[in-house]
């Protein structure tokens, strides 16, 4: 539409947008970004599985409730992180 409308500020600037995109953003570094983020996912599992144990242990129900349903959330982040990682690949 820039080029049919003459408007060469805007091709420019979509140019460089365009040039940008292809310098920064490849497969390598979303595969990096995804793998980063299952890691993370796994971490907070793990700590949240030992804060659930914990209040087990204490007797405190609320808290067991609340790190279930941490736990469960963040298993559905990590299904959702792997099913990109497999979209990739």
């Amino acid at each position: 539409m820039a080029k049919e409308h003459g408007n060469k500020y805007k091709i420019e600037g979509l140019k460089k947008a365009l040039h940008a995109a292809k310098a920064n953003c490849s497969e390598k570094i979303l595969k990096e970004d995804l793998i980063e983020k299952i890691n993370d996912a796994n971490n907070d599992i793990a700590e949240y599985e030992e804060d659930l144990l914990d209040a087990k242990q204490a007797g405190k129900s609320d808290k067991v409730s609340k790190y279930q349903k941490k736990i469960t959330a963040e298993k559905l982040k990590l299904e959702h992180l792997k099913d990109e990682l497999g979209k990739i690949n």
